[in-house]
């Protein structure tokens, strides 16, 4: 009897545990995985629980920390990817996939630098170039605008393609299309942030 209390212990202790780490940033100096960058303004904030917390340049970032943006925008660098988030942008910085750091695009616009693993809900993109990812969460489309050609889209529809021209994903109708014309952020409706974002991935 003893026995079997002592192992129901050690089980719901288990599940405890996962369900912890599943929710909290891991701590310690192994689950450093960069740094703020720069921001453009105080609008940028680690989330958790019902906290927020303002980032600033030098403040470390953990795997599995919540970050958004308000009216501002933010660069990270994250195992020597630069990240940067556009206005009302949020992600979740989570575990390696492989070699590629990965993070969780919830909704906003993101320009990266490097190896990187974006997932959405709906589609995932890798990169080892330069790759703007936009989440319209509102909408369940997702637009994947590669600047180079080692970019691959992927989901359980699709399975896993190359991607070297803007690209979008729209859940509702379950489909994928694609831009005859290569993706330029100088034209970009957004171009304010791409050029933002250019400027810091040149001064790094």
């Amino acid at each position: 009897m003893r026995e079997r209390l002592l192992g129901s212990i050690i089980i719901v202790l288990s599940a405890s545990m996962l369900i912890w780490q599943s929710v909290e940033p891991t701590r310690g100096k192994d689950a450093i995985m960069g740094e703020v960058i720069n921001t453009q303004g105080g609008d940028v904030f680690r989330v958790r629980g019902d906290r927020e917390q303002t980032l600033k340049p030098g403040d470390t970032i953990r795997r599995g920390e919540y970050i958004k943006t308000r009216d501002a925008f933010s660069s990270l660098e994250v195992d020597g990817t630069i990240i940067v988030l556009a206005k009302r942008t949020e992600i979740i910085v989570v575990n390696h996939s492989g070699a590629q750091p990965q993070i969780r695009l919830l909704g906003g616009r993101i320009f990266t630098s490097g190896d990187i693993f974006v997932e959405t809900a709906w589609i995932s993109a890798s990169s080892n170039d330069q790759l703007s990812v936009v989440n319209y969460a509102f909408d369940e489309r997702v637009q994947i605008l590669p600047l180079g050609a080692s970019t691959f889209v992927e989901n359980t529809v699709i399975g896993r393609l190359p991607a070297s021209l803007p690209t979008q994903w729209d859940e509702r109708m379950s489909e994928l299309t694609t831009d005859l014309l290569p993706f330029n952020p100088e034209t970009s409706h957004e171009n304010s942030f791409y050029a933002w974002a250019l400027d810091q991935i040149k001064n790094d």
